[in-house]
């Protein structure tokens, strides 16, 4: 039986070499790397092989020991932020996509997705990764930069996380970006107000008790058609929130970063069903501006703008010296919160829809009281 295998394996050596001596089959292209490869490999303690694999595989093809390879060789390559930031959201292009990726298991039991993902991502996670592993050159920063990026004051759990990106997000990094929407000049912006009812969110999304009063906000965002005025200004690494609307009320339902290429052409890298992938800035506002009327006549929700929001290039510094000079590790604070079965899921947000209405009743009738006096 040893001697039958190995004749066939023989036999296949030499069917294999035919093909290849006569053009019916291609050896592989051998993968070169540089000088400065070389030497960049060896002083990140990696082999050559192991840099090779790295070299001509995407992002979320990597395992965690591959990710914290390639975090080194980067910053060793790259010293400028928004350069390196730039080439790990295009190292993803392709990242398959899945909405609702991450939770706090096993350390919480109300949402059962795990901290990280690496193989996948939905368009909040797509980013933040993006952003953690520009930031630093190690797993083990990047993991715990991604949970101060993705949780208010790197304090891990489901009430903490950063869930709404106008109030959540974008505020709670303030050290990461900060929003220029206006950048272009007062004529290309338009405003929306927003109300946050977070007790209505985690008694509907994960069925569990957290009383908090709403907030109202007010955002800034530039609708599509004045998007050719402000695309100038930006740069790559900026982070852009898609405007939401069905012609009333307005909400951030997407997210991308900012790719400038070398001819100054202006994309965004995003994750989207089905991959990850890159689009001309221009050309989404284009499109989304003209499907907007129809969406609308049809009851559907159209991409009406974008808010944009600069990088800041001393990120790093800013999360220190929101703490004062030291940024703690992330923490695993004990809480527990009362379950809501479906009925009283239920029975909680009729309630709430009836106290929106006797407020907006309240609203209208207190304006009007206004008007008379003036």
């Amino acid at each position: 039986m040893d001697n039958m295998k190995q004749l066939i394996k023989q036999f296949s050596a030499l069917i294999t070499l035919s093909l290849i001596l006569t053009g019916c089959v291609s050896l592989p292209e051998p993968i070169y790397l540089t000088d400065e490869e070389v030497s960049i490999a060896a002083k990140v303690g990696i082999t050559e092989q192991q840099y090779r694999v790295i070299k001509t595989s995407q992002l979320y093809q990597l395992s965690p020991r591959q990710t914290d390879q390639y975090l080194r060789i980067l910053h060793e390559q790259e010293p400028d932020l928004r350069k390196r930031i730039g080439r790990i959201a295009e190292k993803n292009i392709g990242q398959p996509y899945e909405l609702y990726l991450l939770g706090e298991a096993p350390f919480e039991p109300y949402d059962s997705q795990p901290l990280f993902e690496l193989s996948k991502s939905d368009c909040v996670v797509f980013v933040e990764h993006t952003y953690a592993m520009g930031l630093t050159d190690n797993w083990g920063d990047f993991f715990k930069t991604l949970q101060h990026i993705r949780y208010n004051n790197g304090e891990v759990g489901v009430v903490t996380r950063n869930h709404f990106t106008e109030y959540d997000w974008n505020r709670n990094n303030n050290w990461l970006v900060e929003d220029i929407s206006s950048i272009a000049g007062e004529n290309t912006i338009k405003t929306y107000e927003q109300t946050i009812n977070k007790e209505r969110f985690f008694a509907k999304q994960f069925g569990i008790n957290v009383p908090q009063d709403n907030v109202k906000t007010v955002e800034t965002y530039v609708p599509n058609e004045h998007i050719p005025a402000v695309a100038q200004y930006l740069q790559t690494g900026d982070f852009v929130n898609l405007v939401r609307s069905t012609g009333k009320g307005a909400w951030v339902g997407h997210v991308g970063i900012i790719k400038v290429e070398d001819n100054g052409k202006v994309n965004v890298i995003h994750s989207a069903s089905p991959a990850v992938r890159k689009e001309g800035l221009l050309e989404m506002a284009k499109s989304f501006l003209a499907e907007t009327p129809e969406r609308f006549a049809e009851g559907r929700t159209a991409t009406v703008g974008f808010k944009v929001l600069r990088l800041h290039e001393t990120a790093n510094d800013n999360l220190k010296a929101k703490f004062d000079g030291n940024v703690p590790p992330i923490m695993m604070l004990n809480r527990k919160y009362e379950y809501l079965t479906k009925e009283q899921v239920k029975t909680k947000l009729a309630l709430m829809r009836e106290q929106a209405k006797k407020d907006l009743i309240e609203n209208a009738l207190e304006q009007s009281k206004q008007s008379d006096i003036k």
